[in-house]
């Protein structure tokens, strides 16, 4: 009865609840992180056979997590910027200024590209890996930005000369297949599960 009456309400409980929530979880790999929703992923074959985010992170409890954050992110995405970069701001990661890692699973999105401008804004620079180059060119060049790559989805290196790349290496991928891209890459990470 009440949401009817006073449909404004739910708003005003969420922010009240943003208001004390810690959006920053911590990461197995990268210590400290928002974790967001699977919902934006969409895997290369290698990143679905390889996701240690489905496997390793994927408890209900994180699960529930990253669905209320990518929800927050979508409908009050100022307002999340301002409370994970005050939280971050605490961490010694934060402290060091560090940039702040987005997505141990799913993807970029295009709220989460309106979060990160926030963010940037709140002093808070953003580590992001993501297979939506369209997304990555949207976001300021202070952020560490990579094109994710595997061995099962390099035409999209080469399909993006522009960007530089996070490259997961994996049994199936050669040396071969990293030279023509090794100027590019940023970061490779072993798949360690």
């Amino acid at each position: 009865k009440a949401f009817k009456a006073y449909p404004k309400l739910g708003d005003k409980i969420i922010e009240k609840t943003i208001a004390g929530y810690s959006f920053i979880g911590n990461n197995r790999k990268a210590e400290v992180d928002v974790s967001t929703s699977f919902a934006n992923c969409d895997p290369s074959k290698a990143c679905a056979e390889h996701c240690y985010a489905a496997g390793s992170n994927a408890r209900p409890n994180d699960i529930a997590k990253s669905e209320f954050t990518e929800y927050v992110i979508e409908n009050f995405p100022e307002l999340a910027a301002k409370r994970i970069a005050a939280h971050y701001k605490s961490t010694n990661s934060g402290m060091e200024g560090l940039s702040l890692r987005l997505n141990d699973k799913g993807d970029l999105s295009e709220a989460q590209v309106k979060l990160i401008a926030a963010l940037n804004e709140n002093g808070i620079q953003v580590q992001v890996f993501s297979k939506r180059p369209e997304l990555l060119r949207q976001l300021s060049d202070e952020n560490l930005k990579m094109l994710s790559i595997d061995g099962t989805n390099l035409d999209l290196a080469a399909e993006n000369p522009d960007l530089r790349l996070a490259v997961t290496i994996t049994d199936d991928i050669t040396q071969d297949m990293l030279t023509p891209i090794h100027d590019r890459v940023s970061v490779y990470l072993p798949v360690n599960l």
